[in-house]
């Protein structure tokens, strides 16, 4: 259509649309087996037959004029239409064409019933448009098929009304965001799933047994025809069992979950389900890239090898700083601290996801519930966790168990507005954490409500603690907290009286000394090491528990273990064939950093620059450094900033193993190929050789010479009573989001994005 389009000629156009429309409905009924969608289609096509009918007796009407600005707004709409030969489409594609069609017509019959003068015509064309836009609800209000959602697809058309992920959305995850209607299921909400409380966990896919509700992807796949391989999630710290799909070319193009050791219902989150993309990203790395006069050039893996040895050598061993990233293998993260005690001589390894933290979150996984014992609890505490984003299948367990028991769910949190809120039957808000938890812990000791069989029997330095907490001024500590009196003796309280009660907390919102707290907490109660009472820490990522197993830490080796300790040293050396190991250390890597005294910085598996919470600030202290080498699987924002970039190698690319907040180590078994030719541990192992350092490339082995080195422990041995620790506030604080880790930030970035457009 253009300017010189006469009044007949848009009758004509809208003829040809209605005879097309009557086709596609017909066609339509043909392919489907749901007997109410075929009358459904049948009655489309009788409308659309009535519609063309109508307009027929409009061709030679002498009261069709249109002006030229309708005429205009009718050209800009038909170029909406999509008259595209429709019988080699499947039914889902033939469904997709006949809503974005239906859209389109209701928007013409509109614009003809704004453009014309005569109200009869203008009646007809309004009537028109009503009935398109009652066919359009067709599609979106009764929701036979359902496109919108970035992530899900709902086909009603294979739906058989068995509930089940009604049951799931409302029960398990707690969303209720699905309702059952005439014929299928619908949003409980307004029209689109995403105006509901969905939460895209995918949870009723995979409640789903007809298909109804499914995966949205490009192109339709039969399961039976892909390969599959089964692994461990490598997002949080759950560490869920998966079962990935692949394509003849070797790409994930599905994710279910596996009945695991943490999953035994195999259930997984959004993370897992549709976070696999950036596997099938084709700008990952796959050979070493040194920055010359600014700009990355390829180089060989010896000549990456023989630079990183020269830098570390140019300097004097704790001018070098090496960072394990926690989305690593235990088996990477413990050559890497092998590579920075043997090769560079320096204690100076640990992770940046956990540098200004304090000590104590080292701790937070030791004498937690286990995942199994949350069906046991008689009342839920969710300190700064927002359980359903950060850790969603944790957050299945906790809800099913409060719908099945119809137990209470309490949030402490900082948020004006909690994503929990909803799923919670009170939300205690505050602006502190530690003050919080230190003004509870207080008030129990200043009452006297504390379990002295247990303290007497389990604990340790009990006197001190109480002596030191009570010289705090108890109404600053409410002050601080941001609360009052009458809301921190309700909450102590209730909790102490509380026969199984399990307090979940975040890592990545929760400070070391925090932590502390909550764990002197759980100790004056009495609950701390009890089944189904005490401490659940939910750490940021996979294998966050991992980095201070493998002694990526700069304070100890293997297993906790001093790293001054002679009998460990004698041990490490003998090992590693190697002597004079550094005893010397500085536990707090930010401080090195902010004053200059790190020359070169390693960083595998890292983006501090891409997940800093001030990004100024991090930069700052990287344009302190002389040399910096980044190995991730892309060039991220840190290590566009490098001189020297490795290639990194997927956790089933090379197999290992990751220990998940629970502390149980998982095996990651090899199972894909790799672009690159060198893979993450033989790249640390030809770097240990340039240092003259024994050492493995083989990840069964270097999990084994990791055991040898574990201490000792006999037949008779009893762990020593837990400890009161006395804690004050050093304004600690997270440097970094996404746990430092791209693949998170990748994830989160794209997910947010989706819902914009």
């Amino acid at each position: 259509m253009n300017n010189t389009t006469t009044s007949s000629e848009i009758i004509e156009f809208a003829i040809t649309f209605e005879q097309f429309s009557i086709e596609m409905y017909t066609h339509l009924a043909s392919l489907s087996d749901n007997d109410w969608m075929k009358k459904r289609f049948y009655q489309l096509v009788l409308e659309e037959t009535d519609h063309k009918t109508q307009l027929l007796s409009l061709i030679s009407s002498n009261n069709l004029n249109f002006t030229s600005e309708t005429i205009s707004n009718i050209e800009k709409i038909s170029n909406l239409f999509n008259i595209t030969s429709f019988t080699e489409l499947t039914y889902k594609e033939t469904l997709q064409v006949a809503m974005q069609n239906e859209k389109s017509l209701f928007k013409f019959y509109l614009c003809l019933s704004e453009g014309v003068a005569d109200e009869n015509m203008k009646q007809l064309f309004t009537n028109l448009a009503q009935d398109e836009a009652q066919h359009k609800l067709i599609f979106e209000l009764e929701h036979e098929v359902h496109f919108e959602h970035p992530f899900i697809e709902i086909d009603n058309s294979k739906c058989t009304l068995c509930n089940d992920c009604v049951t799931v959305c409302s029960e398990i995850v707690g969303a209720n965001a699905l309702k059952l209607v005439e014929h299928g299921v619908a949003p409980s909400e307004g029209i689109r799933l995403q105006d509901t409380p969905c939460e895209s966990c995918g949870m009723c896919i995979a409640a789903c047994p007809t298909n109804a509700i499914s995966e949205k992807v490009i192109l339709n796949i039969d399961i039976d025809d892909l390969e599959s391989f089964e692994t461990v999630c490598n997002y949080c710290s759950v560490g869920c069992s998966l079962k990935i799909f692949t394509d003849e070319n070797g790409s994930v193009v599905k994710v279910d979950g596996l009945e695991g050791t943490v999953n035994t219902d195999a259930n997984i989150c959004k993370y897992a389900r549709f976070g696999y993309q950036y596997i099938n990203d084709t700008s990952r790395i796959s050979k070493p890239l040194l920055k010359v006069d600014g700009v990355f050039e390829e180089i060989s893996f010896p000549e990456a090898y023989d630079i990183i040895a020269s830098k570390i050598k140019e300097v004097e061993p704790d001018e070098n700083a090496f960072f394990a990233g926690a989305r690593l293998t235990n088996e990477e993260i413990y050559l890497i601290q092998k590579l920075a005690r043997a090769g560079a001589k320096t204690n100076n390894i640990t992770s940046m996801h956990y540098i200004k933290r304090g000590a104590h979150i080292i701790n937070t996984s030791f004498d937690n519930v286990p995942f199994e014992d949350i069906n046991g609890a008689s009342k839920f505490y969710l300190i700064g966790s927002e359980l359903n984003e950060d850790h969603p299948v944790v957050s299945y367990m906790v809800y099913d168990t409060k719908s099945k028991k119809n137990i209470t769910i309490e949030s402490v949190t900082t948020l004006p507005k909690t994503s929990m809120g909803a799923k919670c039957d009170n939300v205690v808000n505050i602006i502190n954490y530690y003050y919080f938890i230190k003004a509870v812990n207080h008030y129990i000791v200043s009452n006297k409500l504390y379990n002295m069989m247990f303290i007497n029997d389990k604990c340790d330095n009990f006197d001190k603690y109480c002596t030191t907490l009570l010289t705090e001024d108890y109404d600053n500590l409410l002050t601080l907290a941001g609360t009052n009196k009458d809301v921190i003796a309700k909450f102590a309280t209730e909790y102490n009286n509380q026969m199984n009660a399990i307090i979940l907390f975040s890592e990545k919102e929760i400070s070391a000394p925090a932590s502390t707290e909550l764990y002197n907490l759980t100790m004056l109660t009495g609950k701390l090491g009890k089944t189904s009472n005490g401490l659940i820490a939910l750490k940021v990522k996979n294998n966050s528990q991992g980095v201070f197993d493998m002694g990526a830490y700069p304070t100890f080796s293997v297993g906790y273990q001093d790293i001054c300790d002679a009998e460990l040293i004698e041990k490490l050396e003998t090992t590693w064939d190697i002597k004079g190991l550094p005893t010397k250390n500085f536990r707090e890597q930010e401080i090195l950093l902010r004053e200059g005294k790190i020359k070169n910085i390693f960083i595998f598996g890292e983006d501090p620059i891409g997940c800093s919470v001030d990004k100024e600030y991090i930069k700052e202290l990287g344009a302190k450094l002389k040399f910096g080498m980044v190995q991730d699987y892309f060039m991220t924002e840190t290590a566009k900033l490098a001189d020297l970039v490795l290639p990194a190698s997927l956790p089933f690319e090379i197999g290992g193993h990751f220990t998940n907040t629970q502390r149980y180590i998982q095996k990651v078994n090899k199972t894909m190929s790799s672009p690159i030719t060198e893979n993450s541990y033989q790249q640390i192992n030809n770097l240990l050789k340039k240092f003259g350092v024994k050492s493995n490339p083989d990840s069964d082995q270097v999990m084994l010479e990791a055991i040898n080195l574990l201490p000792d422990v006999s037949d008779d041995y009893e762990r020593n009573k837990f400890k009161f620790v006395n804690t004050t506030d050093n304004n600690y604080q997270r440097l970094f989001d996404y746990g430092c880790d791209t693949v998170v930030k990748y994830f989160d970035e794209d997910f947010e994005n989706k819902f914009k457009n």
